[in-house]
């Protein structure tokens, strides 16, 4: 043992003793009733005592080995009991047992309808309950949120926090006088997950809003505009827009170690998740995007450091593994980097509009733009905050490394990423005119759909958008195209399909979500159904499934709606069954969605023998059952065998 972790542990032992102390003396109380005072005077300096025994236990944590990890661990695992057993003794002495032993009989006013998006439980008259959890004042700050709805004058405010919306105020008890003021606070929570997949299942045909830019988001802008440059390499290097300069953040390394121990145990228990993790960190060391920090600067107190965890995603070519970093997670103030940040404004374009663009022209291409994020560096004065832990085997010693470029699960990343992108598109727009347009309406995230009506033009555009990211250091792969020219050129590692259009080749690949057959030049449909119980949760879930951003098959989005609305007015529960009469037409509609496979939509809608072109718009009403509002943007007339042929370009149905 070296002699700088033989002096904190000694400093970490004697801060223990104390914590140990003091929680044998609030059990003995219970024997000893003179052993009271004793205990609450000392328990009022515990906060202090177990912030010094951590802050010792993390300096020797930072200078011993793996092997020895457990061995000092165990010492902080006692010292947490002491210090929560304490805080519990403390409690239950001077707290008020009447609240949490009894219950009471209380009239609530209503104030439910003043609360629009939320459902509080409602109370009107007496109602007696226990009451559950005790929560301290000084937690408060720390579990509200922004949101806030006035009732009437002398009824409860209703708050929003982390557990969902409470209600606070004055309350008239029948057995407590006025005058004994009665604090009523109830709260609620929501199936936010399932409120969200609903609200988006609702608005994926709406036209999308414009909206100013809030206070925040100008603050965010400011932050970047101010302080982005450019390195000798043309790479682009943005700050953190962080909403206080500075911030503060307590005792991340720890807990970043803790939870870099129960991933590694979980990777040990799956050798191949482990080879794929492995190889994710090394591609990231390999190619400059994190560094080893140098021992003698780990465990600093003014870093972040963001835990890390695997997600795979199922991709055609097979399954797929990501690191994500855990920029959310909080430190023992309760606050997360993620918490510090702006957001920054949405810049991502509407999916809907690329798409119907993406069907005007003769001649596509798509691709996408390879680890767009980690093309763009964060200033060196930030990288501090993106701190993780990490090693590449278990023999050898728990490491640091700083991420030194944006990161996906930082929640200023996409702003950041695609103000980026505008950028580069703002300062090469003389050069690039071409690509520079194609960037600021053409890409939705990291992928660009783009295309031209004549072929010398698609290729000067191509050719224009590699060159224009190259300059900001970004690389373009997984090219596809209806035209094997526009592939020709293209190394085969980075096309999607094989430049044959063999028969034998696959036949259809992703464009933002929907199946298109480069060869045929065709939208495809598929959908299986998944074989669960029937449930209103499950019912949503499968509904949501069905993705279609440019309303292909509205009729049948239209039926999915219905359904749904009967399934609110049946009035029953997320996981009840719901009636016979529901079952047999959600089953029906279920085994029927399969069919969707044989639908095929024709990629262009303008056709070379045009020799009409305009813009219409009608409605056609359609029972008690819904309407539908088609808008028609735009008509090619042919004339095929003497009869007029008309192209719908899309069409919206509302319900």
């Amino acid at each position: 043992m070296s002699d700088k972790i033989s002096k904190y542990d000694l400093k970490r032992t004697t801060a223990f003793n104390r914590l140990k102390e003091t929680y044998d003396i609030g059990v003995a109380i219970s024997s000893d009733n003179s052993q009271k005072s004793i205990f609450l005077a000392r328990v009022e300096t515990i906060d202090k005592v177990y912030e010094d025994f951590m802050t010792y236990h993390n300096q020797i944590i930072s200078l011993i080995s793996d092997e020895d990890f457990k061995k000092y661990d165990a010492l902080r695992i006692s010292a947490d009991n002491a210090f929560y057993g304490s805080k519990a003794i403390k409690y239950q002495i001077v707290g008020d047992n009447s609240l949490t032993n009894n219950s009471t009989n209380v009239s609530t006013p209503k104030i439910t309808a003043k609360l629009p998006k939320i459902t509080l439980p409602i109370f009107e008259g007496d109602f007696k309950s226990p009451i559950d959890l005790l929560i301290g004042a000084e937690l408060v700050p720390h579990i509200l949120r922004s949101g806030r709805v006035l009732g009437e004058p002398g009824q409860p405010v209703a708050l929003e926090t982390i557990f969902g919306y409470i209600l606070q105020g004055m309350a008239v008890s029948d057995h407590v006088p006025l005058h004994n003021s009665t604090l009523l606070s109830c709260h609620t929570s929501i199936e936010s997950n399932l409120d969200i997949q609903l609200q988006k299942f609702w608005e994926v045909e709406e036209i999308p809003k414009i909206s100013s830019l809030s206070t925040e988001d100008v603050q965010c802008e400011e932050i970047y505009r101010s302080l982005t440059y450019r390195d000798q390499s043309g790479r682009f290097c943005v700050p953190l827009p962080f909403k206080i300069p500075n911030p503060f953040f307590r005792n991340t390394c720890y807990q970043a170690r803790r939870l870099f121990t129960s991933l590694e145990f979980r990777l040990a228990k799956n050798p191949e998740l482990r080879k794929a993790y492995c190889e994710f960190m090394q591609d990231y060391l390999n190619n400059g995007h994190m560094v080893l920090i140098p021992p003698e600067d780990y465990n600093s107190p003014t870093a972040y450091y963001i835990p890390h965890h695997s997600v795979i995603k199922n991709e055609i070519s097979g399954p797929k593994l990501r690191v994500v970093f855990n920029a959310s997670f909080r430190d023992t103030n309760g606050t997360s980097l993620n918490d510090s940040l702006f957001i920054g404004p949405k810049l991502q374009q509407d999916i809907a509009s690329i798409l119907l663009t993406f069907r005007f022209h003769l001649y596509v291409f798509i691709c996408d733009i390879k680890q767009m994020y980690r093309q763009i560096l964060i200033q060196p004065q930030f990288q501090n905050f993106q701190r993780i832990i990490w090693r590449f085997s278990s023999d050898e010693p728990i490491q640091e490394y700083k991420l030194l470029t944006v990161t996906y699960g930082v929640s200023s990343a996409p702003y950041l990423a695609l103000r980026t992108l505008q950028e580069l598109a703002n300062q090469g727009e003389s050069h690039f005119p071409l690509a520079a347009k194609a960037i600021k309406k053409n890409i939705y995230i990291d992928d660009a759909i783009c295309g031209a009506n004549d072929l010398k033009s698609a290729l000067s555009l191509q050719h224009e958008l590699v060159d224009l990211m190259r300059t900001g250091g970004f690389e373009l792969r997984k090219w596809a195209s209806n035209q094997p020219d526009l592939l020709s050129h293209i190394p085969p590692s980075d096309v999607q399909m094989s430049c044959s259009f063999d028969k034998e080749e696959p036949s259809f690949i992703k464009v933002l979500g929907l199946k298109w057959c480069p060869k045929s030049d065709e939208f495809t449909y598929s959908f299986n159904p998944v074989d669960r119980q029937c449930t209103k949760r499950n019912i949503l879930s499968e509904i949501s499934r069905i993705y279609d951003p440019i309303g292909f098959i509205s009729p049948v989005i239209l039926l999915a709606k219905c359904l749904l609305q009967k399934l609110w007015e049946s009035n029953i529960s997320w996981d009840e069954t719901p009636s016979t009469e529901i079952l047999q037409v959600w089953n029906r509609y279920k085994s029927e969605l399969s069919q969707l496979a044989g639908i095929r939509i024709p990629r262009r809608v303008i056709s070379d023998n045009i020799f009409l072109y305009g813009t219409a718009r009608f409605s056609v009403m359609l029972s008690q059952t819904g309407y539908a509002a088609s808008y028609i943007f735009g008509l090619s007339m042919i004339v095929v065998k003497s009869v007029p042929f008309w192209s719908l370009l899309s069409v919206k149905w509302l319900h």
